[in-house]
């Protein structure tokens, strides 16, 4: 029986000198699947994207994306969109021609930057310099970006940061659109974790505390973080 699962680390573990910022986390993810975590801030979320998005080497463990190495096979990388803290856009340039510089990276037409940028809702403010976006704008060209190659995993940190109610439902609307991809959403909106996820791992000082399925409540959510 040939195995589903896509993404897979084994007591991973990451220290920034003494201080341990993830402490043998075991995680796994099937292909399709939609996985939340949640947990305050230091709890070791954004850390562990990076050394599953490989840009950030463990201290311990492993992580295998593909059924490979990401370390040995770098090329995987290509099937992996990342939304991080850094925008990654330059910032004199307009966010029509950061697009275009990334779809050409990647090998993406040029003309499927207008369609990705509408998606998101960033049609009107294409010719516009980066460094005059606001903070809402500059998460959802970072969607686009993250959305245009059409990776097989997404890997989303809190993508929903400093959008407007509008601009955070016509981001999950577009999820829930593509939701044959296989996702990792990291967020404090316990009602959205809710509403997408097959699954939820909550992570407190770089362990994994709970697992939850698919039926959880906001409120037993709630519970924890009181």
């Amino acid at each position: 029986m040939i195995s589903s699962e896509i993404l897979k680390t084994e007591n991973l573990v990451k220290k920034y000198g003494e201080q341990y910022a993830l402490r043998g986390v075991n995680f796994s993810l099937q292909k399709g699947e939609f996985v939340s975590i949640l947990g305050p801030n230091g709890a070791g979320k954004t850390t562990f994207v990076k050394i599953v998005s490989g840009t950030t080497k463990p201290t311990q463990g492993k992580v295998t994306i593909f059924g490979k190495n990401i370390e040995e096979f770098p090329e995987i990388k290509k099937k992996i969109g990342v939304l991080s803290h850094d925008s990654f856009f330059y910032r004199n340039l307009t966010g029509r021609e950061n697009l275009e510089f990334y779809a050409k990276m990647v090998g993406v037409a040029p003309d499927r930057v207008f369609k990705w940028a509408e998606l998101f809702g960033m049609e009107k403010n294409l010719d516009k310099r980066f460094s005059e976006y606001s903070r809402g704008m500059k998460v959802r060209l970072g969607l686009a970006r993250v959305f245009m190659n059409e990776p097989e995993l997404l890997l989303l940190d809190e993508p929903f940061s400093g959008l407007d109610p509008a601009g955070v439902e016509k981001t999950v609307e577009v999820i829930e659109k593509y939701r044959d991809r296989s996702y990792i959403l990291i967020t404090h909106r316990l009602d959205i974790a809710v509403r997408l996820s097959d699954r939820i791992f909550v992570f407190e000082r770089g362990k994994v505390t709970h697992h939850f399925e698919r039926g959880v409540s906001i409120q037993e959510l709630q519970e924890i973080f009181k």
